[in-house]
């Protein structure tokens, strides 16, 4: 089970890096050029839009709820080892998308995306003893990766097609 797990967090890690570097585009020279820096939290979206909404970090919480309920399933870990590991995987990707020029690095995100993580543990955790059967458990939270994982990659595939006007006729 935990070899099904690993292979699911890859695909997850390729989504990941899809949807926070390469903004859903198939081709990075759609990506729009910034290099921009920024340490303060929540400041860059009020500078951005003064009527900054929390959407966004609503955005980054859901897409890292995977990867602490993925990387608990893979290994039980404490919570802080889990959720070190996000962070310093969010500050990779913040820092890739400063050296590429492809976005806004911010603070903001890493804390999100690392808050994000530590829910993901904490509904693995809760769900693993509310589930009576440990291996059932598991094979149900398999399950419900791959079939979210397929359903999101149909959504982003499909949106990402749509906003370049690519249609397919029969």
């Amino acid at each position: 089970m935990k070899k099904i797990f690993k292979i699911i967090f890859a695909y997850y890690l390729v989504f990941l890096v899809w949807i926070i570097l390469f903004k859903l585009e198939f081709d990075i020279k759609e990506l729009e050029k910034v290099r921009y820096i920024n340490l303060i939290p929540f400041r860059l979206g009020l500078l951005l839009n003064p009527t900054y909404n929390v959407q966004e970090v609503i955005q980054n919480v859901i897409v890292f709820l995977p990867f602490g309920m993925i990387l608990s399933a893979i290994k039980e870990k404490k919570l802080w080892t889990v959720a070190i590991i996000a962070m310093i995987s969010s500050v990779a990707l913040e820092t890739f998308q400063y050296i590429l020029s492809i976005g806004y690095s911010d603070i903001t995100d890493v804390l999100s995306n690392t808050f994000g993580a530590i829910v993901g543990i904490i509904i693995y955790k809760i769900l693993d003893k509310l589930f009576r059967e440990k291996n059932t458990f598991r094979k149900f939270l398999c399950i419900l990766f791959v079939v979210c994982g397929l359903i999101a990659t149909i959504l982003a595939v499909g949106q990402t097609l749509i906003n370049h006007k690519i249609m397919f006729y029969h």
